[in-house]
């Protein structure tokens, strides 16, 4: 495939620089905690102290921004720190993807129509969809072409899709994609509650436990993640390779569209797996299971049918919880940083699978799962520079 990964910037509860990101890796320490919205305590992973500020800072340059939804802001903070990483000039794409959109400020103005019977002149501008990709773009002062999707909880990687799709076919030189989520509203957190699929106990270490063998629920976080592809070239400064991407479909069969047997990410993996260049399997799998045990059990089924010896498993969901449209692009930043270390994040609690026993000298593949409502799904294969 050929496609570069040349430029990484985020803001999430893990931080905003590259040291401190990996540091709360290392720390094994959840950051999901107890915060009040609307006046109601939450469980959540929010914005580090930092984040806040220099959203808060952002805000005060234009006064346009005081307008803009938190998922835009977000965006744009993470954007600005990828181009300082991969500074590039013309014939660039952006495709910024986001499951719920602009829902803070979707929620403000409909609570204000209902009190009031009108909206801001601003409402509409901005809460449409395209508004993330089409603000990064002007804060960046790219002459662009802008897109953005939704495509729930694999939102980002459909981001991906269309980078490498623009790429090869020599429309533009450089892609800039993501995603960003701020769902840490009332409304949104309403609509995981009634799914049954959120976790109430405050009590507990690690509130979100993926794969963990008392797991009872996803937590939502907030973020962005961003990152920059271009085409290959000898002596060009490179976090990964996208090696291979597959995709696969569930028939819709619950309220999460996922089946017993996680067939849609079976064939995803499957479809990546079979397009990788180079025949040696990924070491470690990051996975999206999301702290849910439907969903839980319904991906470590998939990857047993896939992976003749279970490889290594891990995940970020419980430290920054559920990010939703922005979880792919925050597993795919992990990814690199597990690349860039030789060394991956081992879930801090018991598993409902036994860990593979294994003595890996050099981590050269990863393969990462996202998947969501409707029932896509999307694997992707990144690999080492130097591989």
């Amino acid at each position: 495939m050929n496609i570069a990964i040349t430029g990484i910037g985020s803001i999430s509860p893990l931080g905003t620089n590259k040291s401190d990101i990996w540091s709360s890796y290392k720390s094994q320490n959840s950051l999901i905690k107890n915060k009040l919205i609307d006046g109601k305590s939450e469980l959540v992973a929010p914005l580090t102290k930092l984040g806040e500020t220099m959203l808060d800072l952002l805000k005060q340059e234009r006064r346009t921004y005081t307008s803009l939804d938190r998922s835009v802001l977000l965006s744009i903070i993470a954007a600005r720190n990828c181009y300082l990483d991969a500074k590039w000039n013309e014939h660039v794409g952006v495709n910024i993807s986001s499951s719920r959109g602009a829902t803070e400020t979707f929620e403000k103005n409909h609570e204000d129509f209902l009190k009031f019977g009108k909206v801001s002149s601003h409402c509409s501008p901005t809460t449409t969809l395209g508004n993330i990709s089409s603000w990064v773009a002007q804060d960046l002062k790219l002459k662009a072409i802008s897109i953005e999707n939704s495509m729930t909880c694999s939102s980002a990687f459909h981001a991906l899709l269309n980078g490498i799709s623009w790429i090869e076919s020599g429309l533009v030189n450089h892609f800039i994609f993501g995603g960003s989520e701020a769902p840490l509203t009332p409304f949104t957190l309403a609509q995981m509650k009634a799914l049954k699929i959120y976790r109430n106990d405050f009590d507990q270490h690690y509130p979100c436990k993926p794969f963990g063998s008392d797991n009872s629920g996803m937590v939502l976080g907030e973020g962005s993640c961003v990152m920059s592809l271009e085409k290959m070239k000898s002596n060009m400064k490179v976090h990964g390779i996208i090696e291979s991407i597959g995709f696969g479909i569930e028939n819709i069969s619950s309220p999460t569209s996922i089946s017993s047997d996680g067939v849609g990410l079976e064939n995803s993996m499957k479809s990546a797996i079979e397009k990788m260049s180079t025949p040696k399997l990924p070491e470690v799998v990051i996975t999206h299971a999301p702290g849910t045990r439907k969903g839980d059990s319904a991906e470590l089924n998939a990857i047993k049918k896939v992976f003749p010896d279970l490889p290594i498993l891990t995940s970020n969901k419980w430290l920054i919880g559920h990010t939703l449209g922005a979880s792919a692009a925050f597993s795919l930043e992990y990814a690199l940083y597990i690349l860039k270390n030789n060394e991956y994040i081992d879930f801090p609690y018991k598993t409902i699978f036994e860990k593979p026993k294994k003595n890996i000298e050099k981590i050269n593949k990863v393969l990462i799962n996202a998947t969501g409502f409707g029932g896509n799904c999307v694997s992707v294969v990144v690999t080492r520079p130097n591989l």
